[in-house]
């Protein structure tokens, strides 16, 4: 550059606002998701809801200044969310026999989407587990009564979140027990037999 030359004016810092609305609203949104206006061609929504379906628009800042002005919007590009994330695994299961029932306790979840809990159940160490019921999301605890005495039933628990439908977390730690099989009665007790007296002696 020559002396006394003056450097050419640097083209201004595109600016960027990012628009959304819901798909079964009528009309532009009113104000851009973003607070402060874009330098960067990258936004992240975290303000959103799942199985919502919403339409996002960018418009270039043309003056920075008040009151703004900008481009025409781009054109829409449609997103509809899926909550595909499962849970944990419930932790600090117990099973315990009372009187004639099982009863399974486990501690709560701290998940924040939490929807309840399902119930497993299999009679043999390696057989299939079957779904036996279910638990609310404030649950801590669940009867099964449909038990018979003398048999070893084996337990996990899993975590389903507030998803349609939801998602199932890994299922806990197996614990069983036994409802103690009821002792047999006592045998009924025989005929009275009557004494003989014996020979010689008074009725």
């Amino acid at each position: 550059m020559p002396p006394g030359a003056r450097r050419p004016a640097q083209p201004p810092v595109p600016l960027y606002n990012v628009y959304r609305r819901l798909a079964s609203d009528e009309g532009d949104p009113d104000a851009p998701l973003n607070r402060a206006p874009l330098k960067e061609t990258t936004f992240t929504d975290q303000a959103f809801r799942y199985g919502e379906t919403y339409r996002y628009s960018v418009r270039a800042l043309l003056s920075p200044a008040l009151p703004l002005h900008e481009s025409a919007p781009t054109a829409e590009v449609e997103v509809h969310p899926l909550d595909v994330f499962p849970p944990k695994a419930p932790t600090g299961l117990a099973v315990a026999a009372e009187g004639k029932v099982l009863k399974l306790y486990w501690f709560p979840s701290a998940e924040p989407d939490l929807g309840g809990y399902h119930i497993y159940r299999r009679e043999a160490p390696n057989g299939e587990y079957t779904l036996v019921g279910q638990a609310g999301p404030t649950d801590t605890s669940y009867v099964d009564a449909a038990v018979r005495p003398g048999v070893r039933y084996y337990y996990v628990i899993a975590a389903i979140d507030g998803a349609v439908p939801p998602n199932e977390s890994p299922r806990s730690e197996e614990r069983s027990d036994v409802v103690p099989a009821e002792a047999p009665p006592p045998p009924a007790p025989g005929p009275v037999k009557r004494a003989t007296p014996p020979p010689g002696s008074k009725p």
